[in-house]
């Protein structure tokens, strides 16, 4: 038997530059075979990345459009577009080092409130200094469990062309 892993109890950083994020789609089922299947992608991006536009780049990954509503949930919090006018939300203009408190944290993201397309974004790693030699945000890995992953450059790709905020690059 597995031993429960109690959470994380290591040193906390006071200042962090980047975190890895691993963002995989849930509840992903093929309608023939009835199979759960698994797509997901991991991106590095800088601390002081807005909510919003962490969405931005989910949205892009997934190639989903912006014609539906989206929100976080982080812990007990609700947060998403004040444009949305979500009566229990707080505004997603908040930045990623304010939320993310601790390695292996986990946090939801909801695309679309009538088909409720939910992903879990996991912290993979935080980061005392950005990545040398990569510009933020950028995606470093991909996968998908029934075909080849969409390529990590595609990815890339469509981050550069739909992200008027993409950071130059980082020098460490």
């Amino acid at each position: 038997m597995k031993a429960a892993r109690s959470g994380y109890n290591g040193p906390m950083i006071e200042s962090p530059a980047a975190y890895e994020l691993r963002i995989d789609l849930d509840d992903l089922m093929d309608i023939e075979t009835l199979e759960r299947r698994k797509l997901w992608f991991n991106l590095v991006v800088d601390a002081d990345l807005l909510l919003g536009e962490l969405a931005r780049l989910i949205l892009t990954g997934f190639e989903w459009d912006e014609d539906h509503l989206y929100g976080f949930e982080v812990g007990d919090r609700v947060l998403a577009p004040p444009e949305f006018e979500i009566e229990e939300a707080e505004t997603s203009d908040v930045e990623l080092r304010s939320l993310i408190t601790k390695p292996r944290m986990k946090f939801r993201f909801l695309y679309d409130f009538g088909a409720r397309n939910w992903h879990t974004i996991r912290v993979r790693h935080i980061l005392k200094k950005p990545p040398a030699g990569l510009s933020l945000p950028t995606c470093v890995e991909s996968g998908c469990s029934w075909s080849e992953p969409v390529s990590v450059a595609y990815i890339n790709k469509l981050i550069a062309e739909n992200q008027p905020y993409t950071r130059g690059s980082s020098s460490g």
